[in-house]
């Protein structure tokens, strides 16, 4: 399988997937510059915005924004989708750079939050409106949805404490 056409076939690539709308986008913007300027000569970033570029989105897979893609080699080696803080964008470039594997993805937080509220107002919505379980299902839904990235995240993390690694593991071989 070929690699997307935006990233080059040798090489070290991290494509940030974004839109001019999304706020974790602009957020993330300065943070993506920082690290970017310290990859520099080691890890090349390719910007890619979303609505400007559908194809190019549609051709890496991105199901939602922001998304960070590393590529070592014109193979997929990391994605991470949703806002994510300085030490997993670094863990990005790292991985890009060693070539290492996937970098775990990163329990953010807020999106934590969010998921959890929302699942405790649709629950507590649905049994005070009759009760109307169609609201408690997808209350549930969203709760089990967190939970499952809660525990993906700490079963992938080297720590086991969620997040991302310290180091980015190396290839094969290399110490």
């Amino acid at each position: 399988m070929s690699p997307p056409s935006m990233v080059p076939s040798t090489g070290a690539v991290v494509v940030d997937v974004w839109a001019t709308w999304c706020g974790p986008c602009r957020t993330m913007e300065p943070i993506l510059e920082k690290v970017s300027a310290e990859f520099a000569g080691e890890v090349d970033m390719v910007r890619v915005e979303a609505g400007e570029n559908s194809a190019q989105a549609s051709e890496l897979g991105v199901m939602g924004v922001p998304t960070l893609i590393s590529f070592r080699d014109g193979k997929e080696i990391g994605r991470v989708t949703g806002g994510v803080g300085e030490d997993a964008i670094r863990a990005m470039f790292a991985a890009a750079a060693a070539g290492g594997g996937p970098t775990p993805p990163s329990a953010n937080p807020t999106d934590m939050f969010l998921q959890g509220a929302v699942a405790l107002v649709l629950i507590v919505a649905g049994l005070l409106l009759g009760p109307s379980w169609p609201l408690v299902v997808v209350g549930v839904a969203f709760g089990a949805w967190m939970v499952f990235n809660l525990v993906k995240t700490v079963r992938l993390s080297p720590s086991g404490q969620g997040g991302s690694p310290s180091r980015p593991e190396a290839p094969d071989g290399v110490p």
